[in-house]
């Protein structure tokens, strides 16, 4: 599906404004000619320009008592051959983040940690890079960008496209864990199938919903596998590199306006994870908002980014454009050299190594030219607060919280899913149940531990057996069903 252009998108709203209000003049006619024309102009329209229901963000009743649509952000998509999408623009501001921590022994008072401390940026459409050492905070900035953190301890405001999370968020976007999510007793086209029936809406008919699911498959260049089983530890399965794939087209699915992932390349091997990063690039020039974390990239995959966020605990000493983070690092002192990976000449700054520094002399007192961690933190939190990137970076952000879009957001957070109760839990059964025959060895396993489970109430029992349960039940879905679906139909079918 290729997007319309600006121009494009206006002429196609004021078609849409012109059919709804003579619609609306034909509702009381009772000339067949003239509802019939109405019908004719609506159906054209419609082939020509798809809006899907997840498009229109806000409804409202219009003072003449008609309807209206609010259109705060629209996307549409012509039928041809093209793949290109509006990603979304997603700003962060004075963003915090603490913990509480137990206190020391015999001591109620709970002790505050910082995990995320004065975040402020924007990320764009493209391949946006979150880098820093373990323990840098880069996957808590990441779940706080993808609304996926306890708001208690988190302060500051993430926009989307200017205007506020909306609280299914996590529904709208896609997240990729470092864990895999499929099942891998079912084949790449059935675990699609899975997420299309529970992310999509019910007024999707299965057609459409199979449509999409092998433009997944064909986009991700999955089409070889789509009919061959994920695999598990005693199944034979398909590659890594491809079971990565499987994992970001189940987000895919619902074409999402930001991809969120969490350390993509772990556990897989250079050569993977360089086609599994050359995917997302090419993703990423098609127009999508694509925001990842990543420890220790190969070169190969760091000239990659679009945009480079550098963190060192919880604070950051770089936000913006990737191409340009060598030159500043070189304005403040420090030089890579020129056959080292910049990934790995960050890293040395960001843990102290003071030899990357320009002018040091390794014959020289390691008193006088050593630097602690801390000192060495503050110096790049500081010289990056003064740097004209920082400036421009509030300066757009200043632009944004301007022209920022006040929509009235509702007071409850419950989260509003796709589908209903009924068509999660027979989704969820329907899949646990294949899992069971096809993987005929769990269920063996299992059998002692239900006998335990059923043993005679005790009081010391309940514990242990709660615990039992709970390792039983893996709820990998994060944003497609409801807590009770899953737990209702994974101890329906066991």
């Amino acid at each position: 599906m290729a997007s319309l252009s600006v121009g494009n998108e206006s002429c196609v709203l004021c078609s849409v404004s012109r059919v709804l209000h003579r619609r609306r003049g034909t509702e009381t006619s009772t000339e067949p000619d003239t509802r019939r024309q109405t019908l004719l102009d609506l159906q054209e329209l419609l082939h020509q320009v798809r809006l899907e229901p997840s498009h229109l963000q806000h409804f409202s009743e219009s003072s003449s008592g008609g309807r209206r649509w609010t259109m705060s952000r629209i996307q549409m998509e012509t039928r041809s051959n093209g793949a290109s999408t509006h990603g979304a623009t997603v700003s962060f501001h004075d963003i915090y983040y603490k913990v509480s921590q137990g206190g020391r022994c015999f001591s109620r008072k709970k002790e505050s940690k910082d995990i995320l401390i004065d975040l402020n940026g924007i990320m764009k459409p493209g391949l946006n890079a979150i880098m820093g050492a373990t323990g840098s905070g880069k996957s808590s900035f990441l779940d706080v960008l993808a609304a996926r953190k306890d708001p208690c301890g988190l302060s500051g405001e993430v926009l989307i496209d200017g205007a506020p999370q909306p609280p299914n968020f996590k529904c709208l976007s896609g997240y990729v864990v470092q864990d895999d999510v499929v099942m891998g007793t079912l084949t790449v086209r059935e675990n699609f199938t899975f997420s299309a029936a529970l992310r999509l809406p019910s007024s999707i008919s299965a057609q459409d919903k199979e449509q999409k699911v092998n433009r997944v498959i064909q986009e991700l260049g999955l089409s070889r596998v789509a009919d061959s089983r994920v695999g598990t530890q005693l199944i034979r399965g398909i590659s890594g590199g491809e079971r990565k794939r499987t994992n970001i087209g189940m987000e895919l699915i619902i074409d999402p306006p930001v991809l969120f992932l969490d350390e993509p390349t772990t556990g897989l091997d250079a050569s993977t994870a360089n086609s599994v990063l050359l995917l997302l690039k090419r993703m990423a020039s098609h127009g999508r908002t694509i925001i990842l974390s990543i420890h220790q990239p190969r070169y190969s995959i760091y000239r990659l980014f679009d945009s480079l966020t550098l963190l060192v605990t919880g604070k950051q000493v770089y936000h913006g454009p990737a191409q340009n983070v060598l030159e500043y690092f070189s304005d403040i002192g420090y030089t890579c050299e020129p056959h080292n990976n910049p990934a790995d000449f960050f890293l040395d700054v960001i843990n102290g190594d003071a030899t990357a520094a320009i002018g040091h002399n390794l014959d020289e007192d390691s008193d006088s030219v050593s630097k602690s961690r801390q000192s060495i933190e503050d110096k790049l939190v500081e010289e990056y607060r003064s740097c004209q990137y920082s400036q421009q970076t509030r300066a757009e952000l200043g632009r944004i919280v301007q022209g920022k879009q006040t929509v009235k957001m509702s007071r409850s957070r419950t989260i509003t899913y796709s589908t209903g109760f009924l068509t999660q839990f027979r989704w969820v059964l329907k899949r646990t149940f294949q899992n069971l025959l096809l993987n005929p060895q769990t269920s063996v396993a299992q059998l002692p531990i239900f006998r335990f489970i059923q043993r005679p109430s005790r009081r010391t029992t309940v514990p242990s057996r709660f615990d039992v349960i709970g390792s039983l039940i893996n709820i990998s879905a994060t944003g497609d069903s409801t807590l009770c679906a899953h737990v209702g139909a994974s101890l329906l079918a066991r």
